[in-house]
């Protein structure tokens, strides 16, 4: 762990040592690599396996992988699912994917159709879930006026929390089922809101030395965890109020877009863009530093959430 000052000088430390040598431990996404058609189902899960689902948008598909992070193997394509463009995680390990159209899908952990579907106002573009409560909330977005859907439960039909011009926005809940969104105000100013448990409108949360071009946002259990891409980090913030200070940042041996990363126990799974190339790293938590492993040849991922198998899931679900 280190202070921002710190981050930036072993983040140029990182980034000159990665351009420098050819890394060994990389693999290719089946959906640009090759036919998705033909690559609909690699290795066989079982039950008991953390699985990494990575949503990547130039492909239209989201893919499926056993996540063991010496050792990613490709498990399948999700069905069902036309130009996606999030994910989330329940208490229950199931995934939630947002594909083109105002509706949201449910895959259980390891399944590979869906056997749910939400209907939402908007297009959606991310969501969380309030491990507390099971509800699920989708933020969408119709021409920069953007509104949180809160299905009770996740399920029935939802509420809706009016946010205004958010642009660019990414949501997490906390573990006192508070819900925070990053993202743009109408100035192009990176800001962060909280929708409060229990209400129906939205309040600003004032950041010290927050990030210059926000990325996703997470809980990890203790801290509200918020990428930065302007210098490829993952800020943590404490809460207080309606203040969020800058604890510590984590440098990551990367630059570029950073999308919906997720947090899994001592593992930090992070989707970068450069251009129109992508990759996904895993990086120990919350270390960061040199990466772990990497996944290439995506076109656009958003997003990089990890459900847990049953005998490997903690006491408290960590959300994403």
């Amino acid at each position: 762990m280190m202070l921002r000052g710190i981050g930036r000088i072993s983040l140029m430390v990182a980034v000159a040592a990665l351009s420098g040598c050819v890394s060994t431990l990389s693999s290719d996404s089946p959906a640009t690599a090759m036919s998705a058609a033909a690559t609909r189902v690699g290795v066989r899960p079982s039950v008991s396996d953390n699985l990494l689902y990575v949503v990547d948008i130039g492909s239209s598909a989201v893919m499926e992988y056993t996540f063991k992070p010496a050792a990613l193997r490709f498990a399948a394509i999700l069905n069902g699912v036309q130009r996606p463009y999030g994910a989330c995680v329940d208490a229950s390990q199931n995934i939630w994917v947002m594909p083109a159209g105002t509706v949201i899908v449910r895959f259980a952990h390891g399944a590979i159709d869906p056997d749910a579907t939400l209907s939402v106002r908007a297009v959606p573009i991310d969501c969380s879930v309030d491990s507390n409560t099971g509800n699920l909330a989708v933020l969408t977005d119709s021409s920069n006026n953007s509104t949180i859907d809160l299905f009770k439960g996740g399920r029935g039909r939802p509420s809706l929390i009016p946010l205004g011009d958010i642009r660019n926005a990414y949501c997490s809940y906390d573990g006192d089922s508070d819900l925070f969104i990053i993202g743009n105000s109408s100035a192009g100013v990176p800001e962060l809101f909280e929708v409060p448990s229990g209400s129906e409108s939205y309040k600003v949360v004032t950041m010290k030395n927050g990030p210059s071009l926000q990325g996703g946002i997470a809980w990890d259990g203790t801290h509200l965890d918020i990428a930065d891409s302007s210098i490829g980090v993952i800020d943590r913030f404490k809460l207080a109020g309606s203040i969020a200070r800058l604890f510590d940042s984590i440098p990551l041996e990367a630059t570029g877009t950073i999308g919906k990363f997720g947090v899994s126990g001592k593992y930090l799974v992070v989707p970068f863009q450069v251009g129109s190339n992508g990759f996904v790293n895993v990086y120990s938590y919350p270390a960061g530093g040199k990466r772990l492993r990497t996944l290439r040849s995506f076109t656009m991922p958003r997003a990089a959430v990890v459900s847990r198998g049953p005998k490997a899931a903690p006491s408290a679900a960590i959300k994403s």
